[in-house]
């Protein structure tokens, strides 16, 4: 296997052209076809999961791993979200974005001859793949680790995002504009369109960060239940060597029945 350093312009643009410049690390294994996008979460880096991509692509699938909107390479020090928190319209747009580069990644993939492609995602990628497998037909199979519905919940009350809910409380922005302004974002308004056999949900249930409310929410939205690993952790960590996600990264790798997507 080998890592391939990637760069390419973002279909969603800014006022940041370093941000529109979606920075990606391509791990290809030479075993078989099957490759995954895998998301990383809110604060982090694509290099944060690149010990996972050795162990899928031990497994035979190459992995793609990109740097979402505002952070890794694409983050600007002027313009830093820990330091002055985003807006709602940057919000949007950073979520516009995301998604737009989530896809273009699965397209790019196929293109180089990845004719199977899953996703996964942790945290606020997996919220993101939640969306991108409601919204598009793009992946085959989600891994989906810490995520759940109701956005501008998390947004406003997430532990996580305390500045960013701080700066758009001081803006006047509530739930109910919040929920208006995100809503062709929020994973539970497609929930009925994924196929529960092709989605494997990780949660934990001392999780703060997405309770287990949230994760709760989005599955009774769906038209049936996913499969599910829930542990007795908290938000940062889970055991992604069980003997479920061995089995659901095994079937997707060797074409057969089961669950793709990481993040």
């Amino acid at each position: 296997m080998e890592d391939i350093k990637i760069r390419f312009q973002s279909k969603v643009t800014t006022d940041d052209k370093n941000n529109d410049v979606v920075s990606a690390i391509y791990k290809y294994s030479k075993k078989s076809d099957p490759a995954i996008v895998v998301i990383h979460g809110f604060t982090m880096r694509k290099e944060d999961f690149m010990s996972y991509g050795d162990y899928l692509n031990s497994y035979g699938i190459s992995t793609w791993h990109i740097d979402l909107p505002y952070h890794g390479e694409r983050k600007n020090k002027e313009r830093d979200y820990n330091k002055k928190p985003l807006s709602a319209e940057e919000i949007k747009s950073g979520l516009e974005q995301a998604l737009s580069d989530i896809v273009k990644s699965s397209k790019m993939l196929k293109q180089i001859g990845h004719k199977k492609v899953g996703i996964a995602g942790y945290s606020l990628g997996g919220i993101l793949t939640l969306t991108t497998l409601g919204r598009t037909k793009e992946f085959e199979r989600g891994l989906v680790i810490g995520a759940g519905g109701d956005l501008s919940d998390l947004i406003l009350n997430s532990p996580i995002s305390t500045d960013i809910a701080r700066e758009l409380k001081k803006r006047g922005v509530n739930y109910e504009m919040l929920t208006e302004m995100l809503k062709e974002f929020e994973p539970c308004n497609y929930a009925r369109n994924i196929d529960p056999n092709s989605l494997l949900m990780i949660n934990g249930i001392r999780d703060s960060i997405v309770p287990q409310k949230n994760t709760e929410l989005f599955v009774r939205n769906m038209k049936g239940s996913p499969l599910r690993q829930i542990e007795d952790e908290d938000h940062f960590r889970f055991d992604l060597t069980t003997n479920t996600v061995t089995d659901f990264v095994y079937k997707f790798a060797n074409d057969k029945q089961g669950v793709v997507q990481i993040c």
